[in-house]
């Protein structure tokens, strides 16, 4: 089994995205002591703007993914060669963009007190600001590389991109921070030298595995190429939206520290989220390869979405019962009782949010992506409208994750409606629940207070989990192993 090609590809991908995360978190308590809880609010801030400028990708990595994916299935080597021309050539352009509009960021913090930053912190958040739009722009290079590395199945390589500029910056930034007393300012400039040293390192290993590749400077990409690019970007900006509004929630009510310890743990999340993702991301390139051979590749998706919810749900109920030790030995008690509430709460809404990975790669991979940029605009307006009314109504930071966590478990059973309508014709509005309840008696074993009721719920997830995605499933689960 450790030969195969898909189990490899999953371990070197999910290695790539919970190595640094998990480093990270266990460095959180060392960052706050040596730079203060509104230094480190700073950095969350940073990280939250960082994320939030993704939206000015274009959808340029997914283009390369799919568009990649979909040339090898065609045995086009000019087509590759065209995607990635194209692709660097936006990226260069969006680069200088990104760095304007941080400059421009910065001079709202430093002179019209954007975010209200506390006027001793105000200058050090604005220069921080300023250099998000370098990190940003380093980023897009990044995702350029490492998805074509992935549409070429290669996901150590890919990996190796990935993790090593973001560990060289945090492990250089942690010897940097212990030896001298530096500020979030200059953390910041070290992350963007070491990353910066990615970039021509990434094009010569992509250039080797591209035979008589020459970059040449094209802003001018086919009609179907940008309009999945298009596509895919409103997906994301919609999504962008939705999951770093409820930082700015925090940050404009209750303030720097409050936000140093929610975005902790939503990063946490986010990353964890991401890991879920890394089990079977080689699929979305298969579904691509399938699609342009005309193959069926349903019962593929089906075992697929199978293993991720599994592998989620297990994880999640291990995470819950285990987080309150844990976080106490990492992070301190201070930290930790300061996070509880809010690590019980994002396990829940994991716990749902999880069930879109599979769906999210089927829709883009197979030429549905316009029906699922409806469904992510559906999506975003119930989490949005949520997020707001519950931090009107109960005026506490832990209010906007009760909006989350309905506006997911309402809006999965719509997702799983829509593919069940692509896939076999009809709705099947009870199957959907009945393949959510995995994920509905988790949360009741969250919330509950009583500890017969709360076990039997753990109970009643393992079942249902075994019932709904077990049971009757193992000839599809090898034939995603042997895919």
């Amino acid at each position: 089994m450790f030969r195969n090609k898909n189990i490899i590809n999953s371990f070197w991908n999910i290695a790539d995205i919970f190595l640094y995360p998990l480093l990270f978190f266990i460095s959180t308590s060392f960052f706050i002591k040596h730079l203060g809880k509104e230094q480190f609010g700073i950095w969350m801030l940073v990280n939250t703007i960082v994320v939030s400028m993704q939206l000015f990708n274009l959808g340029i990595g997914s283009m390369v993914l799919k568009n990649i994916a979909l040339y090898i299935g065609k045995r086009d080597e000019e087509g590759k060669t065209g995607i990635m021309n194209n692709a660097i050539s936006i990226t260069i352009v969006l680069f200088a963009f990104c760095i304007l509009l941080s400059l421009i960021g910065s001079f709202l913090v430093s002179h019209y007190h954007l975010f209200e930053i506390a006027a001793d912190y105000r200058q050090l958040c604005a220069k921080s600001c300023a250099l998000a739009g370098c990190i940003v722009g380093i980023k897009f290079f990044e995702q350029i590389f490492t998805n074509y590395f992935k549409a070429l199945e290669q996901y150590k390589i890919a990996a190796l991109l990935g993790s090593g500029n973001r560990l060289g910056g945090l492990l250089l930034n942690v010897l940097l921070l212990a030896l001298f007393p530096f500020n979030i300012t200059q953390l910041l400039l070290v992350i963007i030298i070491v990353n910066g040293l990615f970039i021509p390192f990434a094009f010569v290993l992509m250039k080797r595995s591209l035979p008589g590749y020459s970059f040449r400077f094209n802003l001018k990409i086919p009609k179907n190429e940008i309009s999945f690019a298009v596509l895919t970007w409103l997906q994301s900006l919609v999504i962008i939206l939705t999951f770093q509004s409820d930082r700015y929630l925090i940050v404009n009510y209750f303030g720097l520290v409050v936000l140093s310890y929610y975005a902790l743990i939503a990063t946490m999340f986010n990353h964890l989220h991401m890991g879920f993702s890394a089990i079977l991301h080689w699929i979305s390139p298969k579904f691509t390869k399938m699609y342009a051979q005309e193959l069926n590749s349903e019962e593929l998706y089906m075992a697929a979405k199978n293993v991720v919810t599994s592998c989620a749900v297990i994880s999640l109920l291990i995470l819950y019962i285990t987080y309150p030790y844990i976080f106490r030995i990492i992070l301190g008690t201070e930290t930790a009782s300061e996070v509880h509430e809010y690590t019980k709460y994002f396990i829940s809404f994991e716990s749902f949010f999880v069930l879109s990975i599979v769906p999210t790669y089927y829709f883009n991979a197979v030429g549905h992506e316009r029906t699922y940029l409806y469904y992510v605009l559906f999506f975003c307006v119930l989490a949005l409208t949520g997020m707001f009314t519950c931090v009107y109504i109960f005026q506490q930071p832990v209010a906007v994750l009760y909006g989350l966590i309905g506006a997911c478990a309402a809006s999965m059973i719509v997702l799983e409606m829509l593919l069940n309508k692509i896939l076999t014709g009809n709705f099947q509005l009870l199957s959907c629940i009945v393949r959510m309840l995995p994920s509905i008696f988790l949360s009741a074993f969250i919330f509950l207070s009583d500890p017969l009721l709360q076990w039997s719920s753990a109970l009643l997830a393992i079942l249902t989990l075994y019932l709904t995605h077990v049971k009757g499933y193992r000839h599809k689960i090898l034939l995603l192993v042997k895919s």
